[in-house]
């Protein structure tokens, strides 16, 4: 994709890699503790036709000035807004761990607003609403060195990060925000999506089981597909050029560009 391959800021919360060739904006949500950048390195690695759109939440990156959210009925509604300002016709949606609960929300928010919902929704690396895993405890509610071990062992922090007492002083207030509102999460009755929804997870994946991905069907009157690749629960970051190449295909699927 020709661009430079830096974000600009569309709307207090949506960073773009500039595409003016793309026929769909792919609009990806945050995982707990990330920022918009974790996306960057998929720009130049997905198809032209893409734009590649992120979520940008308070408290982080350029917004680390701002108070992050707590409540996920904040995040989803600040999510929506952002997305309903900037989504031109059509539009995906990707989510990551709590991302993927974000996505999902969103996608239903919209609809329920009367705008028009994303043409595929992927969620990558969690189990279907209502799916907890087999934590013993709530993560956020951890004294901060046993919280940050735990984050720690899930693989997503920097070890040169925890080595830096002044940069973890910095995060711990982001991530524990964005673990409060991941794991307090509680999902409502409403009707199933109308949009297919395609699941990833990584083979090596010892957080979600293939069980809890495949229960995503049930959230759609549209097709359903699961696609495992090699690694951990960060696989889609361990080789960008695979999911890039997969969501490639199946949007051009849905938009009728496959030949």
């Amino acid at each position: 994709m020709e661009s430079s391959h830096i974000f600009v800021s569309d709307s207090p919360y949506s960073r773009s890699v500039p595409n003016p060739a793309a026929k769909i904006r792919l609009y990806c949500l945050p995982f707990p503790g990330a920022g918009a950048s974790a996306y960057l390195p998929w720009a130049p690695v997905l198809p032209g036709w893409i734009e590649l759109r992120a979520i940008q939440l308070p408290g982080r990156e350029d917004r680390f000035l701002e108070d992050p959210l707590i409540r996920f009925s904040d995040v989803i509604e600040a999510v929506a807004d952002a997305i309903a300002a900037t989504a031109d016709e059509p539009y995906a949606l990707f989510g990551h761990s709590g991302g993927a609960l974000l996505a999902y929300e969103a996608a239903r928010v919209l609809t329920a607003r009367g705008r028009p919902g994303p043409v595929q929704l992927f969620v990558s690396g969690e189990g279907a609403p209502g799916w907890r895993g087999d934590s013993p405890a709530l993560v956020h509610q951890l004294p901060d060195e046993d919280f940050l071990a735990a984050i720690r062992a899930r693989g997503g922090l920097d070890e040169d990060l925890l080595g830096n007492s002044e940069l973890v002083e910095l995060v711990l207030p982001v991530l524990r925000a964005d673990f409060t509102w991941y794991e307090t999460y509680q999902p409502t009755a409403a009707p199933l999506l109308s949009c297919p929804i395609t699941a990833y997870g990584g083979n090596a994946d010892d957080l979600v089981d293939r069980t809890a991905l495949r229960q995503w069907a049930e959230h759609t009157s549209a097709r359903f597909e699961t696609h495992f690749v090699d690694g951990d629960h960060f696989a889609a970051w361990r080789s960008p050029e695979t999911i890039a190449a997969s969501l490639g295909l199946v949007l051009a699927t849905r938009l009728g560009l496959a030949s």
